[in-house]
């Protein structure tokens, strides 16, 4: 089995359901217990050692995206920003000369966060 050495994290959305919050700050850097939604994601990616590249991308309030990732200063991410709405599969061929679709991609959304439980936690 290939190892996964990409991951793509999609960060474009409005955030609609999140309003009036996502008005002015987009939902993946909307804060829980006072960190981004966003970083919850990229260090979890950052942890996977096989990882090399982390795309991240953008449309709605852009701006900011880029400003956090910058200050972030993690030379494994690559910001693509997209100047139209181009919905989940538009923003992964918007980004495809900074892919490698030849080998595994992972995905994953960018204002998602999960919690990882060992088996033994659910017995």
């Amino acid at each position: 089995m290939k190892k996964i050495t990409q991951a793509f994290v999609f960060a474009a959305g409005r955030g609609e359901r999140m309003r009036p919050i996502t008005d002015s700050v987009p939902k993946p850097l909307v804060k829980i217990k006072n960190k981004a939604i966003l970083d919850y994601a990229l260090e979890k990616l950052d942890q996977v050692s096989s990882i090399k590249k982390i795309v991240v991308n953008s449309f709605y309030l852009a701006e900011q995206i880029e400003a956090h990732l910058k200050k972030i200063d993690n030379p494994k991410i690559i910001f693509s920003h997209e100047n139209e709405k181009l919905e989940t599969g538009g923003g992964l061929v918007f980004a495809r000369d900074k892919i490698d679709f030849n080998k595994p991609l992972l995905t994953v959304n960018g204002d998602v966060i999960w919690q990882e439980n060992s088996y033994r936690d659910w017995e």
